[in-house]
């Protein structure tokens, strides 16, 4: 009697856990866009996915931190994603996003997926000056903390850094996030 009840009663944390952490397919959700940025894709891919593809017409320089992920995202395909400010003076958080407390920035803003068990996690800083930003993508390609959503690992990880920003990439399209963003105009 015991052992049927501890069996039904693993059965039903695995069942739990597999609904918290994503054990089923996932589907792609359109891309989150901004009141400025215009969804050049539209209508997704031929299987129904969508891909990300925002135009902006300002130049890399000119862009803000927000505009610099979506314009990033062009033409890959990503779940929803929500973007906010990576307040820094909350040590825990920034850990969080970056993970260290070592990199001091101006400003900071990450994108995220909206559903948390789909590892992706892209955060942009505004470095005090070029040599900054070139010490802080070291500095996060060794710390990122690509275990955070416990029940997901994203592909690939990576950083990026230009100008006095740096771009931090864990997601299964890193690598293509992080190459729009060296190609950014």
């Amino acid at each position: 009697m015991k052992k049927r009840f501890l069996l039904m009663m693993l059965a039903g944390v695995l069942a739990f856990s597999m609904i918290g952490c994503g054990g089923g397919d996932t589907e792609v959700e359109e891309p989150n866009t901004g009141d400025e940025i215009v969804d050049t894709e539209g209508e997704g891919d031929a299987e129904g996915g969508a891909e990300g593809g925002v135009v902006i017409d300002k130049a890399f320089a000119d862009m803000t931190l927000e505009e610099m992920i979506l314009a990033s995202y062009a033409g890959i395909e990503l779940p929803m994603t929500g973007e906010m400010e990576i307040d820094q003076t909350d040590a825990e958080t920034v850990a969080f996003y970056l993970g260290t407390n070592d990199v001091t920035f101006k400003r900071g803003v990450v994108s995220e997926a909206m559903i948390s068990s789909i590892a992706h996690s892209v955060v942009v800083l505004e470095m005090e000056d070029a040599a900054a930003a070139e010490a802080a993508a070291a500095t996060l390609k060794e710390t990122a903390p690509v275990g955070k959503w416990v029940c997901v690992v994203p592909e690939q990880s990576g950083t990026a850094f230009r100008d006095n920003f740096v771009m931090m990439a864990m997601s299964n399209s890193a690598d293509a996030i992080l190459a729009n963003f060296s190609a950014l105009q």
